[in-house]
């Protein structure tokens, strides 16, 4: 396989099956708000324009809690679809701090991740973190516009070397609402900086937002 397809294969070496690591984030930087809950679902479509034989299509879903006014804890999962020739599949799972680092426009997502075969603790699993800079610019309470930044580290394991990946992304927000729901729409593109190869995805995303006892906005 070409180098450059190798440098953005890296969960290939865990399914056997080329599919991509995960960029994209369908959310804001405004948190939920304490003790309020949030549910969404996504798909996204990953492609390497260089080669057709790099790409998934993803169907993931996330659930996060409002622990404080400026503190959320999510959940997320994924399914990673290979479109190769060959066909093949993963999954994806992390745990997803975000911290609202200024006036609700500026937020820090700190996930930690978990690709999988069958089991989350195979011996062929890798695990990563990535920290990630959202900001957002809204207009009003119906629409908004938000840039994200991220750096994603895979953790070194027994015969595979760690690797990074940057990730690039712009999403917006539509509704008539966006504190209690929102479609996502994102476009992304990610790169290993040690390696030539581009990788662009785009998706959409539906999110809803519940009140629960005690909630603010």
């Amino acid at each position: 396989m070409k180098k450059h397809i190798l440098t953005i294969t890296i969960v290939s070496m865990v399914f056997g099956s080329c599919v991509t690591p995960i960029n994209m984030t369908q959310d804001r930087a405004k948190t939920i708000g304490k003790n309020r809950l949030e549910v969404a679902g996504s798909y996204t479509k990953y492609s390497d324009e260089e080669n057709n034989q790099v790409g998934n299509n993803n169907y993931g879903g996330r659930i996060g809690y409002g622990l404080s006014q400026d503190v959320d804890l999510k959940v997320r999962y994924e399914r990673l679809v290979s479109t190769n020739e060959n066909g093949g599949a993963g999954n994806y799972l992390s745990l997803l701090p975000k911290i609202n680092l200024y006036q609700q426009k500026i937020s820090l997502l700190v996930p930690v991740c978990s690709y999988f075969g069958d089991y989350i603790f195979d011996d062929d699993s890798r695990y990563s973190i990535a920290p990630e800079i959202i900001g957002t610019y809204s207009f009003g309470t119906n629409a908004d516009i938000s840039g994200m930044i991220k750096g994603d580290y895979f953790f070194p394991t027994e015969g595979k070397s760690h690797e990074f990946y940057w990730g690039f992304k712009v999403g917006f927000g539509v509704s008539s609402d966006l504190d209690k729901w929102a479609i996502r729409p994102e476009v992304g593109y990610m790169l290993n900086p040690n390696g030539p190869g581009q990788i662009w995805s785009y998706g959409v995303g539906l999110v809803y937002c519940f009140d629960l006892g005690g909630s603010q906005k």
